[in-house]
């Protein structure tokens, strides 16, 4: 990844660090981060995961938000005894002090070049219907009603909003828990809620439900819960592993300290969970028959320590397969990916972004962005083209000019407040074989954008493009007073009307 560096750095703090950092997840090298960094957040919450605590006892205040101190133990999170002398933990310790850098020489730098207001072929409509402050969790446009839904995730008076094409409401249906991800069938919706708020928690409070209509009525007025006490779930795909004829449910239990991918069997009136990876992280699934036998695999996205993109194999109903396709920085901040046919081969490549900066390394990163692997055959993949992003949360390729090749529209969480020109969004129109013209729009920065969907609302044959906007906490590095204009006057959501049909 740009922006990822491996020092030519020795002796025995290093091979102890790639010994019990390299355990659990992709070895950092001290380079990667300031000193200050290092030592205030990053070596105590890696100290805390090898039994060193500065009492000698775990504190009580990283059990928390559903997490005991007997089920941290259990799950050896947090462990009881030590798993390095004190000896060793110094030695490691320094390693990562003498060897990283100053706040002054850290890689914050980037260089990226947009056209502010040449989206000449969209057109912003912002919705006309809000209820202060934006807290937009969940947006999908549903292209066979002419709709857009919005989720807005205020605890206890959660709400699903239904927008016309002109971004005139429909209806609102008010929900006890934050909507996340949802699946549209007709009148029919399969509706995954995290819990009370989006925040990290290891309770298990989420759910997937099915709400529908009965009667004369625009909205949903009935629902059937499916599954419950779901640790903070992030998105669900629907297969039929066993080729039973029944609809069964990988599910993202992102989670926080805990979670997993949990693979959701159907078995008439219940469900039979099944772990398929037992760390907290999954992102994202995707199922694709990948080798070509007939059954349904599934592509995962794993952040939160370990990240990558891993493929489960299913082998006639079982996943005892599972092979890396990419790995990626424990500080990477993976936040999403799809896969695409880049080059038209016929096989899988994989956009991807990263760009979560909420954790305990607070900086702008050089590498966080928009990224493309491309497969060079049996799942090899390499990176054939990076865009800087700061804070990059979502990508999404289609072909928004209908010129026959794929563009990408994205969007930032945590654009880079020291420029004079955050970029909370950006347009990647490819001209030319992977020559792309960045673009962005005057009203970007009136919203902080953590959703994104793509489809076409108003039926016109072109795709259209939603953001959706989430303001539930300050910005870290802001002073632009943006925050402000966020809660007073901005937005939930925009649509960006394409019109190249016009």
């Amino acid at each position: 990844m740009n922006g990822k560096l491996n020092g030519n750095l020795s002796g025995s703090g290093k091979i102890l660090a790639q010994k019990y950092c390299g355990s659990c997840h992709q070895y950092p090298s001290p380079d990667e981060l300031p000193t200050g960094i290092w030592h205030q957040f990053i070596l105590p919450h890696m100290g805390h995961r090898l039994g060193i605590y500065s009492n000698g006892e775990a504190p009580d205040s990283i059990f928390k938000e559903g997490l005991s101190r007997a089920e941290a133990v259990s799950k050896d999170i947090y462990p009881a005894q030590a798993r390095i002398s004190k000896e060793d933990w110094q030695k490691l310790e320094n390693f990562y002090l003498d060897n990283s850098i100053d706040s002054v020489r850290a890689k914050t730098n980037y260089t990226t070049k947009v056209v502010i207001n040449n989206l000449v072929h969209f057109n912003p409509k912002t919705a006309r219907h809000l209820r202060r402050p934006p807290l937009t969790t969940m947006l999908q446009i549903i292209p066979e009603k002419r709709s857009l839904l919005l989720a807005d995730g205020k605890k206890n008076v959660n709400a699903l909003i239904s927008f016309n094409e002109n971004m005139d409401l429909n209806y609102q249906l008010y929900l006890k828990k934050s909507p996340i991800f949802l699946h549209f069938a007709g009148d029919r919706q399969l509706l995954l809620t995290i819990g009370e708020h989006i925040y990290p928690t290891d309770y298990q409070r989420g759910e997937l439900e099915l709400i529908y209509r009965e009667g004369v009525t625009e909205k949903p007025n009935r629902s059937t819960l499916l599954i419950d006490s779901l640790r903070r779930p992030v998105h669900f795909s629907i297969l039929d592993f066993n080729q039973d004829g029944q609809d069964d449910f990988s599910i993202c239990e992102f989670g926080n300290r805990l979670g997993s991918l949990t693979l959701y069997e159907n078995q008439g009136n219940s469900y039979m969970s099944s772990v398929l990876i037992d760390r907290p992280g999954a992102i994202k699934t995707e199922i694709r028959d990948v080798n070509g036998d007939g059954w349904s695999d599934i592509l995962v996205l794993m952040a939160q320590g370990d990240e990558g993109i891993f493929l489960l194999y299913n082998q006639m109903g079982s996943f005892n397969q599972q092979e890396t396709l990419l790995s990626f920085s424990a500080l990477a901040g993976s936040t999403y990916f799809e896969s695409v046919d880049w080059d038209g081969d016929e096989d899988l490549d994989l956009l991807y972004t990263c760009g979560d900066n909420a954790d305990l390394s607070i900086i702008v990163k050089e590498y966080h962005g928009i990224y493309l692997f491309k497969n060079l055959g049996s799942n090899q993949f390499v990176q054939h083209h990076f865009f800087p992003m700061p804070g990059a949360y979502k990508a999404v390729a289609r072909d928004f000019d209908q010129d026959g090749d794929l563009d990408i529209s994205a969007i930032s969480f945590f654009p880079d407040y020291r420029s004079n020109e955050p970029l909370h969004y950006v347009y990647l129109e490819q001209e030319s074989p992977d020559r792309f013209s960045a673009q962005s729009f005057a009203g970007a920065s009136s919203g902080r954008w953590m959703v994104m969907d793509a489809g076409d609302l108003d039926e016109d044959g072109d795709i259209d493009i939603a953001l959706g906007s989430y303001v539930g906490f300050y910005p870290d590095g802001d002073k632009t007073g943006l925050y402000k204009h966020w809660l007073e006057e901005g937005p939930a959501a925009i649509i960006l009307e394409n019109q190249i049909k016009n």
